[in-house]
């Protein structure tokens, strides 16, 4: 048995009995009715030094830390101190403040103009983002040797906001479904659920996600005599345009990859003319009909079809059967026939074809196909701004485009790598030189000039306030990632300081949001009638209640490990969090509405596995008060998380595990 589960089992069999404060009253609410609970409280030490002179440590006697001490004083002797080390509340203080300091610093590095309306709106995000109350309470030089906080996205994907000198400082799993593996969470499961993942051990997901067939490869298109495959130059130029711009209402929507005027005018007719040959731009639009053919299932499903000036009602159907289980297979399995003549193009369209790859690989719950593409498009994003003469050779329009396309990749990659506990690239290393996008318009020719209404320009405006959002959002929970998740053998965990801090930047993010995308606590549930209700609106608002747990979850963490540390107070923090795993639901299943255009879909189900997995340890824990904050209406939760899990199980293996296993837990849940 490891110290951390020695320490912990001792937790739950020895409550101290003596307290002040709000602590005693919870210590006796908890207490149990065995003998281990009537244990006699230990003696409370009244001073403990945290720096002794030599002689004092060589005599092994408690030094007053004077100068000189008196023990010297009275042997008389030199009264010599070794360098103080920092303290733990130190180390992580200076951290945080380390962390700050450098996005502050990135922030105002960034552009002041991006237009006279999005600017504006970049200004109050970065604000938002980079806001802090927190001061040193103190001044000392021996802190200038300590390791900073990791990097926004750490390169191992597992960051630890440890020392060399925080001995006993044990990370806290930031992925979903490492709560299962939780010691406390190990003793209150049923052995049914070992059985589950027993042939594959604690990293379960990666494995059996590593151990699937690859992606079919269609073979059953007509080829012709000379063996080429000439089904691409039969299809209708109605057809590509629909698909086109089915991408172009869905998915581009929240993941602004491809730039559209510059995509009509040059990538796709020169992909048509070239009659899909072996270039980077037949690719590009190959995959963008691929999820083009998502985006408009999605669209005809929730009757959006319609709403668009480009896109309308068609009989057209460029689907053949095998399609129909994975829209778009035959146009991603064409790119796939191609890509392997392009592997060493870095330029910045094989970047947008990673990118649109990876959405595609996540969108058909793909987690490890979605990573490798991630990672690729990282190297090319490095490829650009790593290089001394990469900025002066580009354009304005083309500098933004890379800046565009760098922000999305490492936002992915953190997404993946963090559930899943993968390998990072060194992306992340260059977001202090990366400015953020400003989405410049890109010059048409004058023989191309297709009519913009001012109600697309409106609508381009509130996409590119989203895309914004999210990144602001992204620094927002990289923080809580980075300060919050870790803790010791004796129960400390991060200050209170820290996490309320944390809450209120998240708080100021939400208050600073453009006025179109804004939202209160109190603001309903938007109605399902547009994509930008259900792509952009709820996904803002998942995204804020999902953070607000991620900040409460290292306490829901000391609750289960370590209760006789826990006081009243914490108990109803305990309280308000689970409340916020209930809260973010019913955007969640807005989201669903366009499930088809959900490339986040196996990282809600992970979330949603490991809340489930939270309920079950409050609900069956020894102690009564933490089966009393428990939310009322946490079973229709339960309801729902299963028969989420249980409908994307099909696609993912994974997710088919996580289903394995709620179906256990909710025998005692529903």
């Amino acid at each position: 048995m490891s110290n951390s589960d020695e320490q912990y089992s001792s937790n739950n069999h020895s409550l101290a009995t003596s307290a002040s404060g709000p602590t005693s009253t919870l210590v006796d609410t908890l207490s149990l009715a065995s003998p281990e609970g009537r244990s006699s409280a230990k003696r409370t030490r009244d001073f403990i030094a945290r720096q002794a002179c030599e002689n004092c440590r060589v005599k092994k006697t408690r030094c007053d830390e004077d100068y000189p001490c008196a023990l010297c004083i009275k042997s008389g002797v030199e009264c010599r101190y070794g360098k103080r080390g920092a303290t733990k509340n130190e180390i992580t203080l200076k951290m945080v403040m380390t962390t700050l300091r450098r996005i502050e610093a990135k922030v105002e590095k960034s552009p002041n103009k991006v237009t006279t309306s999005i600017g504006t709106k970049v200004d109050e995000l970065n604000a938002a983002s980079s806001a802090t109350v927190l001061a040193l309470p103190y001044e000392s030089s021996t802190t200038a040797n300590i390791r900073p906080i990791p990097s926004v996205f750490n390169r191992d994907g597992y960051s630890t906001p440890d020392s060399p000198s925080s001995v006993n400082q044990t990370p806290i799993a930031f992925s979903a479904y490492c709560i299962l593996f939780w010691p406390a969470v190990q003793t209150l499961l049923p052995a049914a659920v070992s059985q589950v993942y027993s042939d594959y051990g604690e990293r379960f997901p990666v494995i059996v996600e590593t151990r699937r067939p690859a992606l079919e490869l269609d073979d059953s298109r007509q080829c012709d005599q000379c063996g080429h495959n000439n089904w691409l130059t039969q299809l209708n130029i109605n057809t590509v345009k629909e698909l086109c711009d089915a991408y172009f209402a869905s998915f581009n929507l929240f993941t602004p990859i491809i730039d559209c005027k510059f995509f009509f005018q040059h990538t796709l007719g020169d992909a048509i003319h070239g009659d899909f040959g072996y270039s980077i731009g037949s690719c590009l639009v190959l995959t963008v009909m691929a999820l083009g053919c998502s985006g408009r299932k999605s669209l005809t499903e929730n009757g959006f079809v319609g709403q668009s000036r480009r896109l309308q009602n068609s009989q057209t159907n460029p689907l053949n059967s095998q399609d129909e289980i994975i829209p778009g297979l035959g146009f991603i399995n064409e790119t796939r026939r191609r890509i392997g003549f392009l592997l060493c193009d870095n330029s910045m369209q094989s970047c947008q074809l990673c990118l649109l790859m990876s959405l595609f690989y996540a969108n058909i719950c793909r987690p490890l196909d979605s990573w490798a593409m991630i990672c690729r498009a990282c190297l090319c994003c490095i490829a650009f701004w790593d290089s001394t003469h990469g900025t002066q050779k580009a354009n304005e329009w083309e500098e933004d485009m890379q800046s565009r396309l760098y922000w999305t990749a490492v936002t992915y990659e953190a997404i993946i790598a963090q559930e899943l506990n993968l390998p990072l690239s060194k992306a992340q290393d260059l977001q202090d030189r990366v400015p953020l996008p400003k989405f410049v318009d890109f010059q048409l020719s004058t023989t191309f000039d297709p009519v913009t209404t001012a109600k697309e320009q409106e609508s381009e405006a509130f996409y590119q306030y989203h895309f914004l959002s999210q990144n602001a959002h992204r620094i927002i929970l990289s923080r809580v990632y980075n300060s919050i998740y870790y803790n010791t053998t004796t129960g400390n965990y991060p200050s209170t300081t820290i996490e309320e801090e944390l809450y209120h930047q998240l708080e100021n993010w939400r208050e600073q949001l453009p006025i179109g995308i804004r939202f209160d606590n109190n603001s309903p549930v938007p109605p399902a009638s547009s994509p930008a209700n259900i792509i952009v609106v709820s996904w803002l608002r998942v995204r804020y209640f999902i953070t607000k747990y991620h900040i409460g979850r290292p306490l829901l963490h000391k609750a289960l490990h370590h209760p006789e540390c826990i006081t009243l107070v914490e108990v109803q923090k305990c309280k308000v969090t689970l409340s916020y795993m209930l809260d973010w639901i019913p955007f969640l299943k807005l989201t669903l509405a366009m499930k088809h255009c959900l490339p986040l879909k196996f990282s809600f189900c992970s979330h949603v596995f490991g809340q489930l997995t939270i309920f079950y340890c409050f609900k069956l824990s020894p102690y009564a008060a933490f089966q009393d904050i428990l939310p009322v209406d946490y079973r229709n939760f339960c309801s729902f998380a299963i028969g989420l899990l249980e409908e994307f199980a099909p696609f993912s293996p994974a997710i088919a595990k996580y289903a394995d296993i709620a179906s256990i837990l909710c025998q005692d849940l529903i």
